[in-house]
């Protein structure tokens, strides 16, 4: 009886030792990612949560451009898969911290999560995808095989993106990166307005200083917040906003002119 009862004493040491090795090991997993500041925006929230491909605050002209590459693209036979479009600012800080975070199991999960290759921007409110002129896709032909990638872009693929107004800034180190050739001002011509509206877009809008992507923030406006509307430039509004103005872009299924 004694020798049996050593043996299940054995077995029940050895099974908390063996039931505590994967809490532990989960445990040092999450503190590996430490360094990765959390996500408090509601709009990066949303897209760690899966809604990677956001179109909502990019630059009017860099819509107009993605149609053409798309037509252009149709006719080819080709086909575009986007990875990631507008990045608020928060979120483009989460990608730059998780590239350049230390090696562990935890950040490699995260680069796996999020597609990420080559490079990614300096957290900066003028980058790329900050001020929504850029995009992240890749292209196949009709065989299914890819024209760009990480590290390459094929030369048919570069002739068709520069005939949609776009370019890839980085070919060699991130060749799924589109970015607007040129992001110029939208035109000096502003209708007056006298009106007010209504914000629906789930994320409002950021409020900038000009009419255009990269111009400084200045603020942002609500989802259901009340704007008054003094004129229209381009695609943009320009709005009553504090003791001056400011502008948001002029997305019809974002903002309703009551």
């Amino acid at each position: 009886m004694g020798r049996l009862r050593k043996v299940h004493i054995y077995f029940v040491i050895l099974f908390f030792m063996l039931s505590f090795i994967p809490a532990q090991g989960k445990a040092l997993a999450a503190s590996k990612c430490s360094r990765i500041s959390p996500l408090t925006d509601r709009l990066a929230i949303k897209m760690e949560k899966g809604k990677m491909v956001i179109w909502d605050e990019v630059d009017p002209k860099l819509l107009i451009a993605k149609a053409k590459y798309e037509k252009l693209l149709k006719a080819k036979g080709w086909k575009i898969t986007y990875k990631s479009a507008y990045r608020p600012f928060q979120y483009q800080k989460h990608f730059y911290e998780i590239i350049h975070a230390p090696n562990s199991s935890c950040k490699h999960a995260e680069i796996r999560k999020h597609s990420l290759v080559g490079m990614v921007s300096h957290p900066r409110p003028d980058a790329p995808h900050v001020a929504g002129i850029a995009f992240d896709a890749v292209v196949h032909d009709r065989r299914g095989r890819a024209l760009n990638g990480a590290g390459y872009v094929s030369a048919s693929l570069a002739a068709v993106v520069k005939k949609a107004g776009l370019k890839f800034p980085l070919p060699t180190s991130d060749g799924v990166h589109h970015e607007l050739i040129s992001s110029t001002p939208a035109p000096k011509m502003e209708v007056k307005m006298k009106a007010y509206g209504k914000i629906l877009a789930g994320a409002g809008f950021n409020v900038r200083i000009a009419p255009q992507a990269t111009a400084k923030r200045i603020g942002s406006v609500n989802k259901n917040n009340k704007v008054q509307i003094l004129a229209k430039r381009g695609g943009w509004y320009k709005i009553k906003y504090g003791k001056g103005y400011g502008y948001i872009m002029a997305v019809e299924t974002g903002l309703k002119v009551l």
